[in-house]
């Protein structure tokens, strides 16, 4: 789902048409800024941002975004060191051979019968990429998983998937490397007024959004920014609230106000 910035300009429409025909160029950069202000207001209130620090694109913004994935990930895996688990488990299972070694395939058939508990003993990124898939909720973050502890002998397990240490990392700095994408879908309406951002945003690219600026309507310019990133539809939408409640109101403000000065400098100078 799309999220687009649209302004409800009835309230000023009148002083709108004035400046668009008597200071074209006076309403023409009047609603470039404001749109730049509107879409920056969109781009930091579009998720990640610091809790309690209201919207951001700073670094702890991209801190928050990675800490957020990080805790999900904890809720689906359990990194593990494969040899030792097998020990345990060939230990709580009596797998051991006779000579005191681990039986691996009795150890790991054995821990397959587990209830509520998944080993991936090789960490294959496609399972554990379809296990954190299956986790997500609608708005994207991984929901709890009703279910308890499993106790065997001495040994506790977690109603979780358990994957190798190494392939848990790989996999936590894919997933963080994709920090700043929902961001980045106003990065095509931002810098078409100049706007600059963080590089963990830029490196993203556009991710497909677009903008627009017409004066092709006679008492008007429009100005448009549009999200277009497939995931997010929550967060975008509650970023786009919170940049009409303010910029709305302010745009009407600057309008009224430039037009009654453009109209008096006018007056004093005719």
């Amino acid at each position: 789902m799309s999220a687009a910035v649209v302004i409800d300009d009835r309230s000023y429409r009148a002083a709108m048409a004035e400046l668009r025909q008597r200071f074209p160029e006076v309403l023409r950069k009047l609603t470039e800024q404001r749109f730049k202000l509107a879409i920056r207001d969109c781009m930091r209130w579009t998720a990640p941002y610091p809790r309690g620090a209201g919207g951001s694109t700073s670094h702890g913004a991209k801190k928050a975004g990675e800490a957020a994935i990080e805790s999900d990930l904890k809720k689906v895996f359990v990194p593990m060191h494969s040899r030792e688990m097998l020990e345990s488990l060939a230990e709580a299972h009596g797998t051991k051979t006779k000579s005191g070694g681990v039986s691996r395939r009795k150890t790991r058939a054995a821990a397959r019968k587990i209830p509520g508990v998944i080993f991936d003993w090789q960490g294959n990124d496609a399972r554990i990429a379809g296990q954190h898939k299956s986790y997500r909720g609608s708005r994207g973050h991984v929901r709890n998983r009703r279910g308890g502890d499993v106790k065997i002998g001495n040994f506790t397990l977690h109603w979780k998937m358990y994957i190798p240490q190494a392939a848990y990392r790989r996999y936590l700095r894919k997933v963080q490397s994709r920090v700043g994408r929902l961001k980045a879908g106003w990065l095509a309406a931002f810098q078409k007024v100049g706007g600059k951002a963080p590089a963990w945003i830029t490196r993203h690219g556009t991710m497909g959004g677009s903008a627009s600026i017409s004066d092709a309507k006679r008492d008007v310019i429009e100005a448009a920014g549009t999200n277009s990133v497939g995931y997010g539809d929550y967060s975008k939408m509650h970023a786009v609230r919170m940049a009409k409640m303010f910029h709305e109101r302010m745009y009407a403000r600057d309008v009224k106000f430039a037009a009654d000065y453009e109209a008096r400098k006018f007056s004093e100078h005719a």
